[in-house]
């Protein structure tokens, strides 16, 4: 029985550090993305509202207008306003068909991917940290 919590306990410690290890991830890159200590930020994939909903550096908002990234798979059914805004994917095919997604975080199996999108940069007038250009494609 002793043995079935200690199992218990170092699974779920392994699963929260997923979390605030993609967490710690957004944080330490949407300021330097945006240039602004504290980012907006609109999601519509209930898994990542989770993990970021403890964030102090990014706020979510409950409206995409007012958000400067929107973070999920697909945005299709967002206000038209909003399909222009850039965004940040969520897995590969979603970033691979969206104009607008300035990069993507996703997982491939078990191991964090994460990569950029340059023409989407320059087409939101947006300059990728010197620190990221190696995950440019």
């Amino acid at each position: 029985m002793l043995r079935f919590f200690l199992i218990l306990s170092i699974l779920g410690y392994a699963l929260s550090a997923e979390d605030n290890y993609e967490q710690k991830l957004y944080e330490s890159i949407l300021p330097k993305i945006f240039h602004k200590s504290n980012v907006q930020i609109f999601i519509n994939n209930s898994e990542a509202k989770k993990v970021l909903k403890m964030s102090t550096i990014l706020t979510i908002v409950q409206k995409c207008t007012d958000a400067d990234i929107l973070i999920g798979n697909s945005f299709t059914k967002e206000e038209s306003s909003c399909q222009k805004k850039p965004s940040f994917a969520l897995d590969y095919r979603a970033y691979k068909r969206s104009k607008n997604a300035i990069g993507a975080f996703y997982w491939r199996k078990g191991r964090p991917q994460i990569t950029f999108n340059k023409d989407a940069f320059e087409h939101h007038k947006l300059t990728i940290p010197k620190s990221l250009q190696k995950y440019v494609q």
